[in-house]
Formats: structure tokens, sequence, C-alpha cells
């Protein structure tokens, strides 16, 4: 099993999106769930280090 790191102090929910950060084996990055359909996109952006903190601008 690949090694996976789930960070849930990163969740927030954004025009009905939760994004959260993730850090596993393939990529440190946020992921982005639609609340409607579930719907998960992975690597929406990745970071060097871990996802740590993102800011938000409507």
């Amino acid at each position: 099993m690949k090694k996976q790191n789930f960070l849930p102090l990163i969740v927030l929910a954004i025009q009905n999106k939760m994004v959260y950060g993730s850090a596993n084996s393939e990529y440190n990055g946020f992921c982005t769930v639609d609340l409607s359909t579930g719907e998960i996109t992975t690597k929406v952006t990745t970071v060097t280090g871990f996802p740590s903190f993102f800011y938000s601008f409507e």
C-alpha cells in the first residue's frame, strides 16, 4: 500500500466544493470534492513541501 497522509485540518467549503490538502508519495497539493455530486478532483494544485495553508479570494 502506498504511503498516504490526509491532512484534515485543511478543509474549506468554497462554492459547494470542499478543498483539502493531501500529502502522499505521488504528490503534495490540494484536491476538491464537489459536495453535490461527490466528484473528486485531484491535483488541483501541487506544492513543494506539505500543503499547510492557502488563501481564498472571491
